[in-house]
């Protein structure tokens, strides 16, 4: 197991050709995934350990699909979960602060916490008039959100190629 960032690229330019390390399969995690580092810098080593990395990705709907359009066309990737969540998580935040202005005139955290559960599900649904762009949002009892599908990359033939999905409601991977 390896949990790092792109710095995965190092450890392994530096492990030499012979290393036991390299005959073994690689798990890392979504500070590495995707790495355009590590296919440049290291794509024959990548290759052999695979670096098995998991995303929380969860796809789908129009709105994604209109921004991940959008985005492709300005940057030529889609854009990472990190993105995603943040642009729903304001969304979210926003439409709670506006409720608990207009009821009190002011912020009050007690409140904030109060709404926002109600407001996360509401916004889910599209009763904002717009959707999230990172799936369903759910939310446990302390107001974390509930994952829902973990995307699972690995190198292969000098790129990162989805092999599977786990999901959050069922347990269950589903390889490619």
């Amino acid at each position: 197991m390896a949990f790092s960032y792109e710095e995965v690229a190092t450890m392994l330019a530096q492990t030499q050709d012979n290393s036991v390390l390299l005959n073994v399969k690689w798990i890392g995690c979504d500070g590495m995934a995707k790495s355009s580092k590590v296919i440049a810098d290291v794509p024959g080593k990548a290759n052999k350990i695979k670096l098995y990395s998991t995303v929380s990705e969860t796809r789908g709907g129009k709105e994604f699909d209109d921004l991940n359009s959008t985005y492709y066309q300005r940057v030529g990737k889609s854009p990472m979960s990190y993105g995603l969540n943040a642009y729903d998580t304001t969304w979210i935040l926003a439409l709670s602060f506006a409720q608990v202005y207009d009821k009190q005139g002011k912020y009050d955290e007690d409140a904030m916490a109060e709404a926002v559960p109600k407001v996360a599900e509401e916004y889910s649904t599209g009763k904002y008039g717009i959707y999230p762009v990172s799936g369903e949002v759910k939310l446990n009892e302390y107001n974390d959100r509930i994952g829902s599908e973990y995307r699972i990359y690995a190198v292969s033939d000098g790129s990162w190629k989805e092999r599977g999905v786990w999901k959050f409601a069922t347990n269950e991977i589903k390889w490619s």
